[in-house]
């Protein structure tokens, strides 16, 4: 999964392997955006990824808990559409 956020003229790119912040000035910084972002880090690299953050298997197991969790809550509690009802 990725997810991309502009925000100002900064578009912001994270998925599992990638973190990413390009200063947004033309299509030619796009360009090296997504060729920057299909291109996998190799085990080196990834490595020193989950150094510098801290980054433990525990932590990742904890945070998924986390997220399945949060969205189970919002799935049993989302009080939005209902389709069994008529108006």
């Amino acid at each position: 999964m990725v997810i991309i956020k502009k925000h100002n003229n900064l578009l912001f790119s994270f998925n599992k392997t990638h973190v990413i912040i390009i200063e947004m000035e033309g299509n030619n910084n796009m360009g090296r955006f997504f060729d920057w972002l299909a291109k996998p880090l190799d085990d080196g690299d990834l490595t020193a990824w989950y150094l510098a953050n801290n980054i433990t298997i525990e932590h990742t197991e904890l945070f998924r808990d986390f997220c399945l969790s949060f969205l189970r809550l919002i799935k049993e509690t989302y009080l939005g559409e209902n389709s069994d009802s008529k108006n």
